[in-house]
């Protein structure tokens, strides 16, 4: 599959997000501009197709604002017989909530051969606190808090809620970030890496 040129703006619901790749092999995604409320872009292995592999996916020249969740993940969700060989390229994410760069190990599956290379990122101290919505009448109310601090770049092995009866779990090899420029405001302070895989 090659997308190109698509425009995505006002995904305002909870649970829309921008582009889902789930369990497929040779996607591009090109040139896109997406604007979501929750995840901005997903590369995942769900369990109804979970025999099927995820390799070859390349995401270039797009630009991504997330309203609520992560900007750019491969993840939470990643059954799948391979999961492997994505490139992530020349693209600015522009606002993140709760992680700019997540790669998540949820499920079986081995992440493997990753690469994310001249990436800009945009880091806002005054994003919105992150609230979950219970009822589709809800409205987004957040209140007095402290507004949340997004990451920059969060690496786990997060056994996910619909594993099944496997008793293995993923994890991620091979993960190579280069070249990455982050923009914060003053009152932000220094991104948060985190990795526990």
């Amino acid at each position: 599959a090659d997308i190109r040129h698509v425009k995505i703006v006002g995904q305002w619901r909870y649970n829309t997000d921008g582009i889902d790749i789930c369990n497929s092999r040779r996607v591009g995604v090109r040139d896109c501009y997406i604007r979501s409320f929750d995840d901005t872009l997903v590369i995942k292995g769900v369990p109804p197709y979970r025999e099927k592999s995820v390799e070859d996916v390349t995401v270039e020249r797009c630009v991504m604002w997330c309203g609520w969740g992560k900007t750019l993940e491969p993840g939470i969700e990643t059954w799948a017989s391979a999961f492997r060989n994505v490139r992530v390229s020349d693209c600015d994410l522009i606002h993140s909530s709760g992680c700019a760069l997540n790669v998540s190990a949820g499920g079986t599956a081995v992440q493997e051969d990753f690469l994310y290379d001249n990436i800009r990122v945009e880091l806002q101290s005054d994003t919105k606190r992150e609230i979950l919505q219970k009822t589709d009448e809800q409205r987004y109310a957040p209140g007095e808090k402290p507004h949340m601090r997004p990451r920059l770049l969060k690496v786990d092995n997060w056994h996910y809620a619909f594993r099944g009866t496997e008793n293995k779990f993923g994890h991620v090899k091979n993960l190579t970030v280069r070249n990455l420029q982050v923009t914060t405001d003053a009152a932000f302070g220094k991104p948060d890496i985190v990795v526990k895989a």
